[in-house]
């Protein structure tokens, strides 16, 4: 009998440990993908601002960003800039590649995250809650501090 309960409770720690590590994959990693250098663009309430990261995937099969989500915007969406007819423009984009075992790097004049139609000022310093949906990595919820661009 008390071998049988200490099997149980041991057992029952390996379960708790475990559901803890799981617990413990939000913030900048979902299912090996990872999130480095995050930042947004500081801007006035009502007009637009973009989030610039490094996205990379540490497994052998690519994935998808396919959607981004934040409270500070009427709507967020994803975004390329691209050359038309001899001008860049910014255009909507379903999905961005993340390449398998590689990187994505969202930037100005690339691809990026757009909030458009801030519902408040933006400042340096400032964090904005943004959630980032995989199509194979889940989702996952960055505190993106706002930067006031040096350029």
């Amino acid at each position: 009998m008390m071998k049988t309960k200490a099997i149980l409770s041991f057992v029952l720690l390996v379960v708790v440990l475990a559901l803890a590590g799981c617990a413990s994959q939000t913030g900048s990693i979902a299912s090996n993908v990872q999130v480095e250098s995050p930042w947004i663009r500081a801007a006035a309430n009502g007009g637009n601002t973009a989030a610039f990261m490094v996205i990379k995937n540490t497994t052998a099969q690519e994935d998808k960003l396919i959607k981004a989500e934040a409270a500070v915007s009427g709507k967020v969406v994803l975004m390329s800039t691209e050359k038309k007819d001899g001008k860049m423009q910014m255009v909507n984009v379903d999905t961005i590649v993340i390449p398998a075992s590689g990187q994505q790097e969202l930037k100005s004049g690339s691809f990026h995250v757009m909030f458009m139609g801030l519902t408040k000022d933006l400042n340096d310093g400032d964090t904005v809650q943004v959630t980032l949906t995989f199509e194979k990595g889940g989702t996952i919820k960055l505190d993106i501090p706002v930067k006031k661009p040096t350029t």
